[in-house]
Order: structure tokens, then sequence, then C-alpha cells
């Protein structure tokens, strides 16, 4: 075995950096733990707040409905039972939107759930041809919301009055980027 003191300063320095690493190695450790915690905890407050907002959707129905009791002019009450099934219909949404289940199938089961809700009313024929590989749940669920939005507009404005019978979504891949169509056939 050599003794120079060059040999045993690097040993010093090997056992100094070795002692280094495991340190922070665990310090990581312990943060990684603390921030998989906290992720945790956030997850349980958005869906403790998801819940309560589905609720307050049931509590407002619910005082529409309670209102809807005193009415005796049947406009009132078509303009009240209206607004009930217009709120129940987003509370339903609202569950199904915010349910990370809801999504295990992609995007084309959600997407046509939703579009069957907003157009339960009217005669549509619905067209979808989606690609939605590796998309996350917040992006389904914001094309789900703006697709949506575009449906109830073409549910008020060209199916409603029969100026359309047709609805098309259209999702293409185009290597990093998507494009997203949505198409009635009304004026």
């Amino acid at each position: 075995l050599i003794t120079t003191p060059s040999i045993w300063a690097r040993f010093i320095v090997f056992l100094s950096l070795g002692g280094f690493l495991i340190a922070l190695a665990e310090m990581l450790g312990q943060a990684v733990q603390r921030l998989d915690g906290v992720a945790q905890v956030n997850a349980e407050l958005f869906r403790e707040l998801q819940h309560r907002v589905a609720n307050n959707f049931q509590i407002v129905a619910a005082t529409l409905q309670k209102a809807r009791r005193n009415l005796s002019d049947p406009v009132a009450v078509g303009a009240i039972d209206n607004a009930i099934a217009r709120i129940e219909s987003l509370s339903r949404l609202h569950r199904r939107l915010y349910d990370p289940a809801a999504y295990e199938g992609g995007l084309a089961p959600i997407l046509g759930e939703v579009l069957a809700e907003t157009f339960r009313s009217v005669t549509v024929e619905m067209r979808m041809q989606i690609d939605s590989d590796n998309l996350s749940v917040g992006q389904m669920t914001t094309i789900v919301l703006l697709v949506n939005e575009a449906a109830i507009n073409a549910a008020k404005h060209v199916f409603a009055p029969q100026r359309g019978g047709r609805f098309t979504v259209t999702l293409a891949a185009d290597g990093r980027r998507r494009m997203l169509t949505v198409a009635d056939d009304g004026p």
C-alpha cells in the first residue's frame, strides 16, 4: 500500500465528494416526498372545489324549482323549466369534464357524450373525425369546452330554426400541431 500524501489527499477528496453526493441525494429524495404530498393535497382540494361547484349548480336548480311552484303564467313556467334544464345539463357536463376517468377512452367518447347532451332537443347529424393521440386531460377538456360552445351556438341559431342538420368536428394531427375544425351546414 502506497502512503504518499497525494494519494491520501485524493482519498479524502473522494470520500468528501461521495458524502456530499449521498447527502444531496437524500435531500432531493425528501424534497420529492414533500412535493408528492403537496401534489396530493392540491388534487384533493381541486376535487373538493369541483364537487362544490357541481353542488352549487344543484342549489340554483332547486331554487328555480321552488320559484316555479308560485308561477301561474305558462310562459314564465316554460322559461323556468328551460333554465332548470340548462343548469342541470351544465351540472352534468361539469361533473363529467372534471372527472379524469372520463378521458380514459380518449377525446372522442367524452366529446360525443357532451354533443349528444347539447343537441338532445334538436335533430342533428353529428360527424366526428378525432385524432387525439398524446393529448393531456387539460387539452382534451379545453377542446371539449370550445366545441361545446360552438355546438350551443349552432343549436340556438342553426338547428333550432331548422336551417341546417349537420355538425362536424375534425381534429387532425399535423406533426406536433393539431388543427381543430368545427362546422355546421347552416347559413
